[in-house]
């Protein structure tokens, strides 16, 4: 596939790593989702090096896991949601869908939603699914979700996820849009993020190269190397184990 006239294409797989150089082994940036929007910047070989619509990141995606261009209208609302061949629990599953996911939804009927996708078309449940100007509001239960799932460098699912992958995924989902990387968010101020001095419910905590989310004043939730996995915990017991390391809170940001 060239790139000729078309420079901005759709991710057709469920998830994919986006890449710091052109190989399989190379280190993982971040992760896109079914659906996401990619703006192509070059080639090499069997890669493209693209800048993600969602946050403007770059990196290397493999070509065979980019389609054209499509649109969408629908999200996944769910961590993890199947898409059926035929409108029925029985029929084959053709692949798994995680939060975010954005798809083309065809047509409604009976609690089925009828997905256009590349070759064919698959069914997913209707409730999994939310309308793309709609957004969800519980920010405990979105990143309570997540919990025990696995830590991943890079990831954005429920497949692995770290910590500012998670921020960004459960802010994404509440309509509220943050940069990928804990260096990029620490920076962020707006309406909706603002800068305070002691620790409050809804907070995001920064300590230098990790994010987490405070679920009430002295708990938090968060996707650590520690626990290799998502994790509430006390938030006395996060700041001594930083400070051993010499890593004291830079910023807390009001939600």
């Amino acid at each position: 596939m060239k790139i000729c006239n078309q420079n901005f294409l759709s991710i057709n797989v469920p998830i994919t790593s986006v890449k710091t150089l052109p190989s399989i082994f190379s280190e993982t940036e971040t992760q896109c989702l079914f659906g996401e929007k990619v703006k192509i910047i070059n080639e090499e070989n069997d890669w493209f090096f693209c800048e993600t619509l969602l946050d403007n990141y770059q990196g290397w995606i493999e070509k065979k896991l980019i389609t054209v261009f499509f649109d969408t209208n629908y999200r996944v609302n769910k961590i993890n949601t199947l898409v059926f061949e035929k409108p029925d629990l029985k029929s084959k599953v053709k692949f798994n869908l995680f939060l975010n996911s954005e798809v083309q939804v065809l047509n409604k009927s009976n609690n089925w939603s009828e997905l256009k996708l590349s070759d064919s078309k698959g069914y997913v449940f209707s409730d999994h699914l939310i309308e793309k100007n709609k957004f969800l509001n519980n920010l405990i239960l979105l990143s309570e979700n997540f919990l025990n799932v696995p830590y991943l460098w890079g990831g954005k699912s429920c497949l692995g996820i770290d910590c500012s992958g998670l921020v960004q995924l459960v802010l994404q989902s509440l309509g509220k849009f943050i940069p990928r990387n804990t260096s990029d968010q620490i920076l962020v101020e707006n309406k909706f993020l603002k800068n305070i001095d002691i620790c409050e419910d809804y907070s995001l905590i920064f300590w230098d190269k990790h994010v987490a989310i405070s679920i009430t004043n002295d708990t938090i939730i968060h996707s650590n190397a520690y626990h290799m996995c998502v994790q509430k915990e006390d938030l006395n017991q996060a700041i001594k184990r930083f400070e051993k390391q010499n890593n004291k809170i830079l910023k807390i940001k009001k939600i």
